[in-house]
C-alpha cells in the first residue's frame, strides 16, 4: 500500500479539507460555516471534533490502523451526531464520500497495477469503517434514548408499580 499512500500523502490536506466540507454539508448553512471556520476547540467543540476526527480517520485508514485510533475518531464524530439526532445516512454517509474524493485526487495517476490493488484495499477499509460507524452510531442512539426514557421516568410523579388498573 506504500505506492498509493505516497500518492495520497501529496494530496492529503486537500482531500481532508474537502472531506470536512462534505461532512459539514448535512448541517444548516450557518452552522456549517461556524463549524468549519472556528478552530478553537472550546469555542467550537463540534467543529473541532469533526476536523480532528476526519483527519484521524483518514490517517488511520491510510496507515492501516483500523483499531483504536479509528475507533476513537469515529466515537468522537458519531457521539455528537447521535445527540444531534441526524438520520443514520447523514450520520455515517460521510465515510463513503471519502472514496470519491480519493479517486478525484488521483485523477488518473493511479495507473500501476499495484496502486490499483492498493486502492481496492483502501476502499475495503473504508467500507469496514462505515460498518463500524453504523454500529457505533446505533449504540449511541440507543444510549441517548435510554437516557431520555430514564429522565422521563425520573420526572414523573408516579411509578409504573403504583398504577392501578380498574
Amino acid at each position: 500500500m506504500n505506492g498509493l499512500r505516497d500518492l495520497l500523502r501529496g494530496h492529503e490536506d486537500a482531500i481532508v479539507e474537502r472531506w470536512l466540507e462534505d461532512t459539514l454539508a448535512v448541517y444548516p448553512c450557518s452552522a456549517a460555516t461556524t463549524f468549519g471556520r472556528e478552530r478553537d476547540r472550546f469555542a467550537n467543540p463540534v467543529g473541532h471534533s469533526l476536523r480532528s476526527g476526519t483527519r484521524a480517520i483518514f490517517d488511520a485508514l491510510l496507515d492501516d490502523q483500523e483499531s483504536d485510533r479509528l475507533g476513537h475518531a469515529l466515537d468522537d464524530i458519531l457521539s455528537i451526531r447521535a445527540i444531534q439526532q441526524l438520520p443514520v445516512g447523514q450520520a455515517v454517509g460521510f465515510l463513503f464520500r471519502l472514496k470519491d474524493l480519493i479517486r478525484e485526487s488521483l485523477n488518473g495517476t493511479a495507473g500501476p497495477r499495484a496502486v490499483q490493488a492498493d486502492l481496492v484495499e483502501l476502499e475495503r477499509r473504508i467500507d469496514c469503517a462505515a460498518l463500524r460507524a453504523f454500529e457505533t452510531y446505533v449504540a449511541y442512539r440507543e444510549l441517548v434514548c435510554e437516557l431520555r426514557i430514564n429522565e422521563i421516568k425520573r420526572t414523573m410523579p408516579w411509578s409504573a408499580g403504583r398504577v392501578r388498573h380498574g
